[in-house]
């Protein structure tokens, strides 16, 4: 295991247990990069740790893990899963946003993200706090956007904050409610 510092003061780690690079952990969290990162170019490398060293600063692997555990306290209703998701894919494009302000080429970003779409190791899928460059679901739609970014495209993480806290919040309100509402007698 090698560890270096990103772009942005995160600690770079490399991991024999993943396939493709994440970013990991709640309250340290780091970029974890694959044994096998060594063989990679120096944009890809530069394009991925900036990726992920985004994740870091924006507190991504934090609030995906707040939206993770309000999805499993509220397993049983789909728009738990649907926010979990939609966080998700929001967090991406915000990443994708800022790479591209930075003046990384669209079509290296969109090489990159095409590299590491098949690359989600046993690790990744246990470990809800780890945030990966590239999830099959989503990248296609990622790299349409990435090699198509207008000002129609544009993150707002406020929003995305705002519907977790609120999904968080609401729900057991709402659930309160309905419990006092059956109690009555008609």
């Amino acid at each position: 295991v090698r560890k270096d510092v990103g772009t942005s003061g995160s600690a770079v780690v490399k991991c024999r247990q993943i396939s493709g690079p994440v970013a990991w952990g709640v309250f340290r969290p780091r970029v974890l990069l694959p044994a096998d990162s060594d063989g990679w170019d120096a944009e890809r490398r530069d394009i991925v740790i900036a990726h992920e060293s985004t994740h870091i600063d924006s507190n991504d692997c934090l609030w995906q893990f707040i939206a993770q555990v309000a999805a499993s306290v509220y397993w049983f209703h789909p728009l738990a899963w649907r926010v979990l998701a939609h966080l998700r894919e929001e967090t991406e494009f915000h990443c994708d946003e800022v790479l591209l302000a930075l003046g990384y080429r669209p079509s290296a970003y969109a090489e990159t993200l095409l590299a590491f779409a098949n690359t989600t190791s046993r690790f990744e899928r246990l470990c809800p706090v780890t945030v990966a460059v590239a999830r099959r679901k989503t990248v296609g739609r990622r790299i349409q956007r990435i090699l198509t970014m207008d000002s129609r495209h544009r993150f707002t993480r406020m929003g995305a904050v705002v519907a977790v806290l609120a999904f968080a919040l609401v729900f057991p309100i709402a659930a309160m409610q309905a419990g006092k509402s059956s109690d009555k007698i008609y």
